[in-house]
């Protein structure tokens, strides 16, 4: 899983307070954004704001600001993972031993693979709760589900269809879970909905794998395998 995913994975990584798992108490600034006095947060806050300058005066403690930062760091994380896959193409261009032409002519292919993978696993985070936010992240904590919202990282790139339907069947799903009277006719309707959508997505994930595979000779195969780029 070398290619774009792990992109994304170490995009995620890059702010202490964006993995939910790893985030600390919401943080409480000195001077610049609202929350209180210093302290670690307030120090961690504070380089983010000077990194940052449209962070400035956010209060990090109302939803609104909780969503501005996820806007900003969302920003950051593409053109970190912009960069990273720039290189990871050239890369791969080399190991596959293709010319420039060669390789704009597979592009479509390859990208179709690696957009199917990077929007199913934003949408697996966000359903699974993980936040995008500084705060306690996970189920229910400051900074909980939704807060991981795709399209901070995505931007003006739409959801792929596969994926937005697995994201809305889940969507659906939770709030049936959170629903105490929610009736069984319902919650089977809805599982019967997550497991479409997700056969759906696989479906469609083995099709573009297939159509890459076809125009790759073995070895070619062989790299991207290795590569975790198809199966």
């Amino acid at each position: 899983m070398r290619p774009i995913l792990p992109i994304l994975l170490a995009a995620l990584a890059c702010s202490p307070a964006i993995m939910a798992g790893d985030a600390p108490p919401p943080p409480q600034p000195e001077a610049g954004a609202s929350g209180g006095p210093g302290g670690p947060g307030g120090d961690r806050m504070r380089r983010m704001i000077e990194q940052n300058p449209e962070l400035k005066g956010v209060d990090m403690n109302t939803p609104e600001g909780r969503e501005k930062f996820a806007q900003v760091m969302g920003k950051q994380m593409r053109e970190r993972m912009a960069e990273g896959q720039a290189a990871q193409r050239a890369e791969l261009k080399k190991l596959i031993a293709m010319s420039d032409e060669e390789f704009a002519a597979i592009l479509p292919l390859l990208e179709r693979v690696e957009t199917l993978r990077q929007h199913r696993m934003l949408v697996d985070r966000s359903a699974s709760g993980l936040a995008m936010m500084p705060g306690r992240g996970g189920r229910g904590g400051q900074g909980g589900p939704g807060n991981m919202d795709p399209k901070n990282l995505l931007g003006d790139t739409p959801l792929d269809p596969a994926a937005a339907e697995i994201q809305a069947a889940l969507k659906a799903l939770k709030a049936l879970v959170d629903d105490a009277q929610a009736n069984t006719t319902e919650t089977d309707l809805a599982l019967a909905r997550v497991r479409k959508a997700r056969e759906a997505w696989t479906t469609a994930m083995t099709k573009a794998q297939e159509e890459l595979r076809a125009v790759l000779n073995r070895r070619q195969e062989a790299v991207l395998v290795d590569r975790g780029t198809i199966e």
